[in-house]
């Protein structure tokens, strides 16, 4: 297991848990040095990640009395013990769900069709497509709501997941959303295979795709 190291603020890199331990006994790293690999809550002491193996005094590690106090690191988020990432399904099932909430409009919608098999008569063609339309708008600003909100959409609060800012894991709001997530990412997807690559990005080991990193958010379980 590779564990992300960092000092004095800033992330020094990537190291497997036997490189880590030859380097604080080299000297090369601090036992109160930061560590975080994937499905820890927050960053913690090299010394206090039990799979690490360190143990040596605070005092025998080379201190620079020139360094920078050591701060929260960013890019990690400062997440309490119960916070976790959402699944990569349970994403995808979300965005299931949110296609089908879709469907009785487009059922209306084909229902009013003036094309092919008459299934109404024309004189409701016209109310029926009042109707798809009130559909479509109802399901879009309920779903402004539950993004500007709580960081969900009908899908996503199905799922108990919701999205949430990377670094301290509150609400984004309607801006961070809908601005950066969805219109920003939307205009991307002009460019050939985006959303592909996008997509795939959810295989990082944060699980953040392209329009997370755009937005400053990840997606969490609630």
């Amino acid at each position: 297991m590779n564990y992300q190291i960092a000092r004095n603020g800033q992330q020094v890199g990537s190291y497997t848990e036997s490189q880590i331990i030859a380097m604080v006994a080299s000297g090369q790293l601090a036992p109160t040095d930061l560590a975080w690999t994937e499905g820890m809550a927050e960053w913690q002491a090299i010394q206090s990640v039990p799979a690490l193996n360190v143990r040596r005094p605070v005092a025998s590690a080379p201190v620079n009395p020139y360094a920078a106090p050591i701060a929260n690191v960013t890019r990690i988020p400062r997440a309490g013990p119960s916070v976790q990432l959402a699944s990569r399904w349970k994403r995808l099932l979300a965005v299931i769900e949110d296609s089908l909430t879709l469907i009785p409009g487009f059922l209306l919608v084909g229902l009013a069709a003036p094309e092919g098999e008459v299934t109404v008569p024309p004189e409701n063609a016209p109310a029926m497509m009042g109707l798809a339309a009130l559909y479509f708008l109802g399901i879009t600003i309920y779903n402004i709501y539950l993004l500007s909100t709580q960081g969900q959409t009908i899908g996503k609060r199905a799922m108990k997941i919701r999205i949430a800012r990377f670094e301290d894991n509150s609400n984004p709001g309607f801006v961070t959303i809908l601005v950066m997530r969805v219109l920003v990412n939307g205009i991307l997807c002009i460019i050939p295979l985006y959303g592909l690559v996008d997509l795939l990005f959810i295989y990082r080991q944060d699980r953040r795709c392209i329009h997370d990193l755009l937005a400053g958010t990840h997606v969490i379980k609630v």
